[in-house]
């Protein structure tokens, strides 16, 4: 609630001050292009506010299931890490994104089936959790 009336009171400040700029601009040149910048700021900032908004997300709620990506990903990133100490975390990244491409079907099949039941894990979880919702 907090972020949306910031954002409102940052529209209000906003059409404020385009009310403003409109009655200016007739007497002074100079002083419309300081008021067009500070406009310009403001509108930066309300665009970055409100992608800043999450979505009040419930602590209950059971985590969304991993992909089979993800599945193989936390297998091998200690050893990856290990392998490669110096490496920074987007390199260690690519490294098992091309390590995953190079993975056969069959190679994949035990991560495909681990991502499998962590769905179904979740499919279930889902379900008791917006039953407990509906009962509240």
């Amino acid at each position: 609630m907090d972020n949306n009336s910031s954002i409102l009171r940052m529209e209000q400040q906003i059409t404020q001050l385009q009310d403003d700029i409109s009655d200016m601009a007739v007497q002074n040149s100079d002083l419309n292009d300081k008021m067009v910048t500070i406009i310009n700021m403001l509108k930066k900032n309300f665009r970055q506010e409100s992608r800043r908004i999450k979505k009040n997300k419930n602590p209950d709620e059971p985590k969304q299931p991993m992909t089979s990506y993800f599945c193989f990903c936390s297998s091998i990133r200690e050893s990856i890490k290990t392998e490669n100490p110096s490496c920074s975390m987007p390199q260690h990244s690519k490294i098992m994104g091309a390590k995953w491409k190079t993975l056969t079907d069959t190679e994949k099949k035990p991560f495909i089936m681990a991502a499998s039941e962590d769905k179904e894990r979740y499919n279930t979880e889902i379900l008791l959790f917006n039953e407990k919702l509906n009962t509240m």
